[in-house]
């Protein structure tokens, strides 16, 4: 009986593991879709808005995405989605109005976080999909886990956001 139970977890990989998978996959391949076919205008700004803004809706949108992956994962992968899209058209008209080194200076200290945030929460609702469509059983505490470092990693992002992406606008303002 106990080597069955071997057997069975190393031929069948874990859900939580596959749902980060396959919400990774979904954000990137909505984001290249939103760097080729996205058309979205940017206006750079250097006002800053406070960490309890930032914090408030970033958190706000982690807990909305957790929460509504209780829904078979739909509507997660759906923010997921289109959260990648928008991101990846962004990011396109940014490096056409801005150029790579300003973008670089503007949103990569923080957009590494914040998508790595968004796919953990996200990968909350695909993984309770993957479980009940394959009927297996997933590890509550795996998901309990999945979401606390999406809601950390959120907070890590939103600090970062504010107190270093802030100062790298202002730095390169000062290049300029």
């Amino acid at each position: 009986m106990m080597g069955e139970n071997v057997l069975d977890s190393q031929s069948s990989p874990n859900p939580v593991i596959e749902g980060v998978i396959l919400s990774t996959f979904f954000f990137f391949m909505a984001f290249t879709s939103g760097v080729i076919f996205g058309n979205a205008s940017i206006s750079p700004t250097n006002i800053q808005p406070p960490l309890y803004f930032i914090l408030t809706i970033n958190l706000g949108c982690c807990l909305l995405t957790l929460l509504s992956g209780l829904l078979i994962g739909i509507p997660s992968t759906a923010f997921l989605i289109y959260n990648g899209y928008i991101v990846g058209a962004k990011v396109k008209s940014a490096l056409i109005t801005l150029g790579l080194g300003e973008v670089v200076m503007r949103l990569f200290p923080h957009l590494f976080t914040e998508i790595i945030a968004i796919v953990l929460s996200a990968s909350v609702g695909t993984t309770v999909a993957i479980g009940f469509v394959k009927k297996r059983e997933v590890n509550r505490n795996w998901l309990v886990l999945v979401a606390v470092l999406a809601i950390v990693m959120t907070t890590f992002s939103s600090f970062i956001e504010v107190y270093i992406t802030s100062k790298a606008v202002v730095l390169s303002e000062v290049i300029k």
